[in-house]
């Protein structure tokens, strides 16, 4: 099952609070929806296991946004 969509719409808000227009122009060219999909997709399971996610959002690299699959590590 992959990861509710108001789950990768609420890490994509932090995400974009923490690293600013440059995690967003990553996708410039794409659908954001298909990016956020594929997100949902990649972080499937998560749903059971909120707190890893909040572990990832708190340990977020300071020198450059994680693409989804350095975030599912973090996470």
């Amino acid at each position: 099952m992959s990861l509710p969509l108001p789950w990768v719409d609420r890490i994509f808000e932090k995400l974009t609070l923490v690293y600013g227009q440059p995690f967003l122009a990553r996708w410039r060219d794409l659908d954001l929806d298909a990016v956020k999909h594929d997100w949902a997709t990649e972080l499937a399971g998560f749903e059971r296991h909120p707190e890893a996610i909040a572990h990832a959002l708190r340990n977020l690299p300071s020198d450059s946004a994680p693409t989804v699959l350095q975030f599912r590590d973090l996470a």
